[in-house]
């Protein structure tokens, strides 16, 4: 049995919904391309700003979980692996990221234009309409435990 989730996972879930709704029916609420990359930028700083609780506390648990099992960070896995091997990661990394930027922009892409086609047949609010359940779904997907917070005497 999985735990509730902790008040701060809801507060991050209720930030992401919140600013991933924002992020999409901007088009709706602020016309001017540059007006909206403005409100774009401020929703990161506010997206990155609420996280930053949340990510030193896992990690802060995860190096806590380790030491308790006797098992290496992550830290100290890396300083053990070899030259060749940290660049295969590395090298790994950047096409992961790679592949989900472009990933990201072709559907960020597509959802505009189709709000874009919605709102030019006339659909009121044709954005906002597709970003709330992105937002909800973005919510659901925060809430979801991480498998580092299961307990280990959880059977």
């Amino acid at each position: 049995m999985t735990a509730a989730p902790t008040p701060a996972r809801v507060a991050s879930a209720l930030v992401t919904a919140v600013t991933t709704t924002a992020w999409y029916a901007s088009p709706d609420l602020v016309r001017s391309r540059r007006a909206r990359a403005g409100v774009k930028a401020a929703l990161c700083v506010v997206v990155m700003a609420a996280g930053v609780p949340e990510f030193r506390r896992s990690r802060v648990a995860a190096r806590e979980a380790a030491e308790a099992q006797g098992l290496p960070t992550s830290r100290e896995v890396l300083e053990g692996l070899s030259a060749s091997r940290k660049a295969a990661l590395a090298a790994a990394a950047v096409v992961l990221l790679g592949g989900s930027t472009a990933l990201t922009v072709v559907g960020e892409r597509w959802m505009f234009r189709r709000g874009e086609r919605r709102a030019a047949a006339g659909v009121p609010w044709a954005h906002t309409r597709a970003a709330v359940p992105v937002g909800l779904v973005t919510a659901a997907l925060a809430l979801v435990p991480d498998p580092s917070d299961a307990r280990p005497d959880a059977t």
